[in-house]
């Protein structure tokens, strides 16, 4: 009787132990996407790109701090050719998971003038030009429409790179 009642004990700790790993791993996730939604609202230049490149893809990085500071980005793709990100460092009440504040943005244009599968699977990029925009840039090329030619920047629009529409994103 009692090396079934250890049994029985045993396996309703692993059950135990189990529901608590998912239910804090759910958790996790639903508080990641709370904050990615609060930061979506609060920061002002998200909102903006958003506005302004339809095809944008937000996400955090270092969510949880343990690599370095939590940090917000905005990506998309112009032309086939050049990824755009805004990205600024976000401060994050995890009590709440909401965006308490965050650092000024920084942007980058990069362009990608070839795509390359190795051996291993992974693609290996080549990159163009590449520019940082400072916030008084950004708030020009906002009044601007996201017209870059505000900022003494001419796109190639006729040259998108083969496959890059598939992996922008992972850029």
């Amino acid at each position: 009787m009692e090396g079934r009642k250890a049994r029985y004990t045993f396996s309703s700790l692993t059950t135990v132990c189990l529901l608590v790993c998912v239910l804090l791993g759910c958790h996790r996730q639903v508080n990641y996407n709370s904050v990615l939604t609060s930061g979506s609202q609060k920061i002002t230049e998200a909102r903006e790109f958003r506005a302004l490149f339809l095809n944008t893809h937000e996400f955090l990085t270092y969510f949880d701090g343990y690599y370095g500071e939590p940090q917000w980005n905005s990506k998309a793709l112009l032309h086939g050719r050049y990824v755009l990100t805004l990205q600024c460092k976000i401060g994050v009440d995890f009590s709440r998971s909401v965006v308490t504040n965050y650092q000024t943005p920084r942007v980058f244009l990069t362009e990608i003038v070839s795509l390359e599968r190795l051996a291993s699977g992974q693609l290996s990029a080549t990159h163009g030009t590449n520019i940082t925009f400072n916030i008084d840039q950004w708030k020009r090329l906002v009044e601007n429409n996201g017209n870059f030619q505000s900022l003494g920047v001419n796109l190639s629009s006729n040259s998108p790179v083969d496959g890059l529409e598939t992996c922008w994103w992972s850029l």
